[in-house]
């Protein structure tokens, strides 16, 4: 009888001994797993750190000579710069060389507006940004847009009174009438070049198919000094702001005296587009 008790003892021994080791190797691989997943979380955290980082960085300025004001974005004929800018305040304007292509710039509706003036930054607003001026778009040290006017339009104007007007530059914009409101505003779909090294020598003779459409869309105000001309046989022809339909493409520009002008392409004269 003694003898069958002390078998007894040892065998639940030996089984509780079992459990205990069963426990140990339990605990060490949840503890092993936990371990991997905290490293995972860690690399997938540090990669989309990196992405953000990346996308932040893809932000660059946008310096430029301003060729056209919409309700929604900016037309600018870009600059650059013969080395990196820290301080636009301090910057020559006359090191800036024209680059030769268009930019279109959305303003967001948190930008803020600056001007240089006696080698200092004073507030401005977004009507201060017009036709003519010299500007830059950047952002500050919390990401806010920032557009600061480097020259007023009279100011490059000084400055560029040597240059002739009228050139691809000068177009401003180059877009497809989707609509003519009873207000006599159109809605327009406006075009991107495609290949900006094309120049446009004559306005009676665009080459439309070298513009693209874009999904930016305006709503456009012709002023009553604009000179308008449709587009026949090669050749413009002054006519009236109710000539103009919806599907005609319109090209709008600046003559050498300074004046608006819209080149009208009927949508069954375009051949090229």
């Amino acid at each position: 009888m003694s003898k069958a008790k002390s078998l007894l003892a040892i065998m639940m021994a030996i089984l509780l001994c079992i459990g205990i080791f069963a426990g140990c190797s339990t605990a060490t691989t949840n503890s092993n797993n936990g371990s991997n997943n905290d490293s995972d979380t860690t690399q997938n955290n540090q990669s989309n750190t990196s992405d953000d980082d990346t996308l932040t960085n893809e932000v660059e300025d946008v310096i430029g000579e301003v060729t056209y004001v919409g309700t929604s974005y900016l037309s600018v004929t870009t600059y650059e710069s013969e080395s990196e800018v820290t301080d636009y305040v301090a910057l020559d304007t006359d090191t800036l060389t024209e680059a030769g292509s268009t930019q279109y710039v959305y303003p967001d509706d948190t930008a803020t507006y600056y001007k240089v003036s006696e080698g200092a930054l004073v507030s401005a607003t977004a009507d201060d940004v017009v036709v003519g001026c010299l500007i830059v778009v950047t952002t500050d040290d919390d990401g806010v847009q920032q557009v600061i006017i480097l020259e007023t339009a009279d100011e490059a104007t000084e400055d560029d009174e040597d240059e002739t007007t009228g050139t691809e530059e000068d177009a401003d914009v180059i877009a497809e009438v989707a609509a003519v409101n009873d207000d006599g505003t159109q809605e327009l779909t406006i075009y991107n070049v495609v290949d900006d090294t094309v120049e446009i020598t004559d306005y009676a003779s665009v080459d439309l198919s070298n513009y693209a459409a874009s999904e930016t869309t305006e709503t456009y105000t012709i002023a009553d000094e604009t000179v308008i001309a449709v587009v026949e046989d090669g050749v413009l022809t002054e006519t009236t702001s109710e000539e103009i339909m919806a599907g005609d493409f319109i090209v709008i520009y600046t003559d050498d005296e300074g004046v608006t002008n819209i080149a009208v392409y009927h949508a069954e004269e375009d051949s090229t587009a």
